[in-house]
C-alpha cells in the first residue's frame, strides 16, 4: 500500500510530535506532571516575600487549600479593596457626549410608558377593553396625547406621531 503524500505529512508530523513529547518528559523536565502542578507545591516570589513579611506569607501558604489561600489573600488589609470593572461594560467613550452632562432625559414615549401601567385586557367578540391606570379605552380612543392603536392578549400598543409606546400587562395580573 502506497502513502499519498498527505498521509506521509500527517505521520511526519505526529513523529515529530512524538519525539518531542518523549525528549519533554524524559530529559527536559521528568518531574512533570499533575502532582508538578498542583497548587502545593508554588513556590512564594522573593519580591512578595519582602512585601508582607515571611511570616505572613509563610503561615498563608503552609498545608492549606488554594480556597483558604484566597479567602486569607482578600482578608488581609494589603489588598485593594476598590471595586472591580465589570469587563462587560461598555464605557462613556460609546455614549453620547450630548447626555453626560446629567442623566438621560427622556422621549415622550418612554415618559408615557414610565408613567402609565396597563392593568386589565377585556376582549368580548369583536369589542375590546384596556384599563390603564383608573381608565377604561377602546381602540381609537386617547390617553394624554397618544391613541390606542392596537390591543393584545397581554399588551397594547398606542402611538404619537409615527412613535409607538408598547405597554404590558402588569406582574401578577
Amino acid at each position: 500500500m502506497a502513502l499519498s503524500k498527505r498521509q506521509k505529512t500527517f505521520l511526519a508530523i505526529f513523529l515529530v510530535g512524538s519525539v518531542a513529547l518523549i525528549i519533554d518528559r524524559l530529559f527536559l523536565c521528568p518531574e512533570g506532571g499533575p502532582k508538578a502542578a498542583s497548587a502545593d507545591s508554588y513556590r512564594v516570589p522573593a519580591d512578595l516575600r519582602e512585601a508582607v513579611g515571611p511570616v505572613a506569607v509563610q503561615g498563608a501558604f503552609e498545608n492549606s487549600g488554594l480556597a483558604s489561600r484566597l479567602r486569607d489573600f482578600w482578608s488581609e488589609d494589603h489588598v485593594d479593596s476598590e471595586p472591580i470593572r465589570n469587563p462587560f461594560s461598555l464605557s462613556a467613550g460609546w455614549f453620547d457626549s450630548k447626555g453626560s452632562d446629567g442623566p438621560r432625559r427622556l422621549d415622550d414615549v418612554g415618559r408615557f410608558i414610565q408613567n402609565h401601567r396597563l392593568m386589565a385586557v377585556v376582549m368580548d367578540g369583536q369589542e375590546c377593553y384596556v384599563l390603564v391606570d383608573d381608565q377604561f379605552l377602546t381602540p381609537g380612543q386617547s390617553l394624554h396625547g397618544f391613541r390606542l392603536v392596537s390591543v393584545a392578549e397581554s399588551s397594547v400598543v398606542f402611538e404619537r406621531q409615527g412613535k409607538q409606546a408598547v405597554l404590558e400587562l402588569a406582574d401578577g395580573q
